[in-house]
């Protein structure tokens, strides 16, 4: 590896995030990953200063830094972790302030940076605006399903320690639902949440959501919803 001269400060940071590491194993905390953030953040810019470039990209970059995450042990850390908490760092006072809001058991449940930084997104994306009551009705609906479906997936990562799931953006979501509701009206989406009662699957296989046997019970869907 090219030997690059880190100041003393730098040097610390490094020392501390390569410390929390280590401990985190043990005892998770979201500080511990906010050290580790900042360590891998400093060390990530006074690389690029060292290769005198501002894109941390390029085979020269990609060896150089990935035999410093090696010697600091921070190559274990998954590569899409690893990226999520750079974002964190990046956003740190905004996820922060978001931080302050929340009681202290679950600021203590929220601390790997898939979850933190999934959750501060949900949370503090502006939801989409809509014309009508309508329309307010169906866009709250589905909103307070992905918001169900978060909160399962946060009890699965706290128990696994912190494997992700998977990610659902609140825009990608929100933009969906809208478009949905605007082509076959708030009805549609309703019915196709699957109500108690309505097939959840082709008429022909005249089976119920609980996916048991049974009589017909479909219903004709809205005008327009195939």
């Amino acid at each position: 590896m090219q030997q690059i001269k880190f100041d003393r400060d730098v040097a610390l940071v490094v020392e501390r995030g390569r410390e929390a590491w280590r401990s985190l194993r043990r005892d998770e905390t979201w500080e511990k990953w906010v050290a580790i953030g900042r360590a891998i953040d400093l060390g990530r810019t006074t690389i690029m200063r060292h290769l005198g470039t501002n894109q941390p990209k390029g085979r020269t970059w990609s060896d150089v830094f990935g035999a410093w995450l090696k010697q600091n042990e921070f190559d274990q850390i998954d590569k899409g972790v690893r990226s999520r908490l750079q974002t964190c760092i990046e956003n740190l006072p905004a996820v922060e302030a978001w931080r302050a809001t929340l009681g202290l058991k679950r600021r203590l449940e929220l601390n790997h940076p898939n979850t933190v930084l999934r959750r501060w997104k949900a949370e503090t994306t502006p939801k989409p605006a809509v014309e009508t009551q309508d329309r307010q009705t169906g866009m709250r609906d589905l909103f307070a399903a992905v918001d169900r479906v978060n909160d399962v997936a946060d009890k699965i990562e706290h128990k696994t320690g912190g494997a992700e799931l998977f990610d659902m953006s609140p825009e990608l979501i929100g933009e969906s639902a809208k478009n949905f509701v605007e082509i076959f009206g708030v009805e549609a989406a309703r019915y196709r949440q699957g109500r108690p009662g309505v097939c959840c699957h082709s008429c022909d296989t005249g089976r119920r959501r609980t996916g048991q046997p049974g009589p017909r019970l479909c219903r004709a869907p809205p005008e327009g919803y195939r």
